[in-house]
């Protein structure tokens, strides 16, 4: 969300964020829940906890944003990130100008699972009570919204989803990529990263926030292929990942150091520093990791599954494994580390500056002038 509200102001529309928790930029202005809201709010969560065990994001509490966000004026209103009551579905309906959806991931279009594993939501409303609920509400609040909201997703296969879901069949939807910054687009053009050396061991990168703890992200998958690796293959590999803090452990057999939160010019080391960059997710919507990678001139492995596979090509700047393949996930590892042995790498071309902030700015205001 802020990397498309920085193309955005760079290109010189005035975008401004309304939100329930300050991110890191001078251009946000904070809700705050008055008083008595607050209070519905957290019984309504003591509710979930009793009834179901555990809170989820439902989007069926109305807290007063929409008053909000209709006091700043606004000539179009962006959704990103909905839940944890940023703001109540039905409010939507209150909201005085046309409405963009952005689909983060699948929670717009299903019920209480932003990553659902099944394609319910393309057939009817979930079974579960709560679900059902849910479901039912952002189906009444959309079908009311009628062409006043469009729908966008990062990649063409969120875009599929979305127009194959019940909730938004009858929506205008399209796809814009999601901007990568100028930094990261333009670091393999550096003269001095041009010449990347080879190290004593074959640099395995992944990145995530607490993806070792996530199961879409994969990390089980690719300590799985690790293992069937030779072991003299194994010898030759360390793995680091970062957007997470932990001990320092040995996995699969193999040495993995954690690096921590990275600012972008670190983290451009990292990629740059890396044979190769691991992106076994189970999902993605668009995979902002694996195109950072791709940019810095690092290839990646993924299995083809949702929109891990989107941007790579197959022995041409990465590997892409059948959904769920382990054992050819772990073919891709061998390939890659016995052309690192032979002293041999892809060379990738810098194709990305589709994804530049200029590039999806000026997407982003074609669409804008065109609901306005």
């Amino acid at each position: 969300m802020l990397r498309i509200h920085a193309a955005l102001r760079t290109a010189g529309v005035d975008s401004i964020i309304a939100c329930r928790a300050f991110p890191d930029d001078h251009y946000s202005h904070l809700y705050k829940l008055p008083v008595a809201r607050r209070c519905g709010e957290i019984a309504f969560k003591m509710f979930q906890k009793i009834t179901q065990g555990v809170c989820h994001s439902t989007g069926l509490i109305c807290n007063g944003m929409s008053d909000f966000v209709n006091s700043l004026k606004p000539d179009i209103v962006q959704l990103h990130w909905l839940q944890l009551n940023t703001i109540g579905i039905k409010e939507l309906l209150n909201i005085n100008c046309p409405i963009v959806w952005f689909t983060h991931d699948l929670w717009p279009m299903s019920g209480l699972d932003a990553c659902p594993e099944t394609d319910r939501f393309k057939k009817g409303p979930p079974e579960d009570f709560w679900d059902k609920l849910v479901w039912r509400n952002k189906k009444e609040v959309v079908e009311k919204l009628g062409n006043r909201l469009t729908v966008v997703s990062s990649s063409e296969w969120a875009m599929k989803e979305a127009k194959e879901s019940v909730i938004f069949r009858n929506t205008n939807c399209r796809c814009i990529p999601c901007p990568v910054s100028e930094s990261l687009i333009r670091a393999d053009e550096d003269e001095t990263m041009s010449i990347r050396p080879f190290g004593e061991k074959f640099k395995i990168l992944f990145g995530s926030t607490s993806g070792t703890l996530s199961r879409i992200k994969g990390w089980d998958r690719l300590i799985a292929a690790i293992e069937k690796l030779t072991a003299d293959e194994r010898k030759l590999i360390q793995i680091f990942v970062f957007g997470e803090m932990a001990e320092n452990r040995i996995e699969g057999g193999v040495p993995v150091t954690f690096l921590g939160k990275l600012d972008e010019e670190a983290l451009i080391l990292q990629y740059r520093g890396a044979d190769l960059f691991a992106f076994p997710s189970r999902r993605e919507t668009w995979g902002q990791t694996k195109i950072e990678a791709l940019c810095c001139g690092t290839p990646v492995i993924a299995f083809d599954e949702t929109a891990c596979a989107n941007g790579i090509r197959h022995k041409e700047n990465g590997w892409v494994s059948p959904p769920g393949d382990i054992d050819d996930y772990a073919r891709g590892l061998s390939w890659f580390i016995s052309n690192w042995r032979s002293g041999k790498r892809l060379k990738l071309a810098n194709e990305y500056q589709p994804y530049s902030a200029q590039v999806i700015a000026k997407q982003w205001m074609e669409l804008y002038n065109s609901l306005v």
